[in-house]
């Protein structure tokens, strides 16, 4: 003879069971992997104008990462030409007209791209010079790494362009811990730029 339990209990017992998941899910464990992974293409370009302001997400692909910033601001995004596409990327959509993309090579320093609007970071320039990137003026900044951490080695290098020194704004920018001659040799890897870029406030700390 088969026993049945009243109603009552059957929901008092599904509703211990869900507290009881609640909890395990809240103790912090987790047994997911800590690689990236990129998000399918139902998630790029979707949202709210307030969703995409100043967002930031990690790609397993730099194809991946590029198609994201160019469905969030119109911008191309071309990565250096021997990069691999495999590699690791995370991309920020800035809330004014720009976007930036940090490659993460395998055994190699960090990349650091910027789109739309390119500028040195902070109000000094170390050992300025103009060069040239597809026949368009541009500018190098370059310093010892050892002159902010005595313990560091090597030289970061960063170059934006088109620009001058009046103009020191560009619309493509790249930057790494790396020699200048690497840096220029890929920025010169990359398409060349057409029209203008976008406008930028000028900073009050730097006059």
């Amino acid at each position: 003879m088969s026993f049945r339990l009243p109603a009552q209990v059957l929901q008092l017992l599904g509703l211990l069971a869900a507290i009881v998941l609640m909890g395990c899910g809240a103790s912090g464990s987790t047994t997911a992997s800590p690689t990236k992974s990129a998000p399918s293409d139902d998630m790029v370009g979707r949202g709210d104008a307030a969703s995409q302001r100043d967002v930031r997400r990690e790609f397993s692909t730099l194809m991946a990462a590029s198609r994201f910033i160019k469905s969030r601001t119109g911008l191309r995004a071309p990565t250096p030409a021997r990069t691999p596409n495999s590699t690791d990327a995370e991309a920020s959509i800035l809330s004014d007209h720009r976007a930036q993309m940090t490659i993460l090579p395998s055994g190699a320093q960090v990349i650091t791209m910027q789109y739309g609007i390119a500028g040195f970071d902070g109000c000094e320039t170390p050992n300025l010079r103009r060069i040239s990137i597809a026949s368009q003026p541009a500018l190098l900044s370059s310093h010892s790494l050892a002159e902010s951490a005595p313990d560091a080695h090597g030289t970061y290098s960063a170059v934006i362009w088109p620009a001058t020194p009046a103009k020191p704004v560009g619309s493509y920018g790249i930057s790494g811990a790396y020699r200048p001659k690497r840096v220029i040799a890929m920025a010169r890897s990359l398409p060349p730029v057409h029209g203008p870029a976008i406008p930028k406030e000028n900073d009050p700390a730097c006059p």
